[in-house]
């Protein structure tokens, strides 16, 4: 995916993130590494370097599956024996131990939280809208507030490593 600063349809994003910082451009090499986990690698350009030249971005395609396996192994370093779909079952199970007020589909989302996973993220994962999402969080972190915890992803990420 190839994005210049002045194509950004909002403005508030646009200004903060590219002209604040005087980047012109991204461009996004996208890879499924796993069934439901999608990575971006991002290299931008700024003010000094210009734009993108068309030559530039077919030399970065052409070795964007470099790149990819040196993602891989990266994550397979940082994270051995990492598995998404593990990592979820594991923090579901050990959100339904913890706050068992939590309906099946708040945990499903809780957990997705929990494992790094975007509103967006999880969505896709779950195949439902994001506007969804939001909403079964928001009433998750109600149950988890009544239960004495902080509703946020730190809360969450804690209570699935703790078991």
């Amino acid at each position: 995916m190839h994005c210049r600063a002045d194509e950004l349809p909002v403005p508030g994003w646009r200004h903060e993130i590219y002209e604040r910082e005087k980047l012109t451009e991204r461009l996004s090499l996208l890879h499924a590494p796993a069934a439901g986990s999608v990575y971006g690698l991002h290299l931008y350009r700024d003010q000094r370097q210009g734009l993108f030249r068309p030559a530039e971005v077919e030399q970065l395609l052409g070795v964007a599956p470099l790149l990819r396996q040196a993602h891989q192994a990266a994550l397979r370093i940082a994270f051995p024996g990492s598995d998404r779909t593990a990592q979820i079952e594991r923090a579901r199970q050990a959100l339904a131990r913890r706050v068992p007020r939590l309906s099946a589909r708040e945990r499903e989302v809780c957990a997705r939280i929990a494992c790094g996973l975007s509103a967006d993220g999880i969505a896709a994962d779950l195949d439902i809208a994001p506007s969804t999402v939001l909403t079964l969080r928001k009433r998750a972190y109600l149950k988890l507030a009544d239960a004495g915890l902080h509703g946020n992803r730190l809360t969450l990420a804690r209570l699935a490593a703790a078991g």
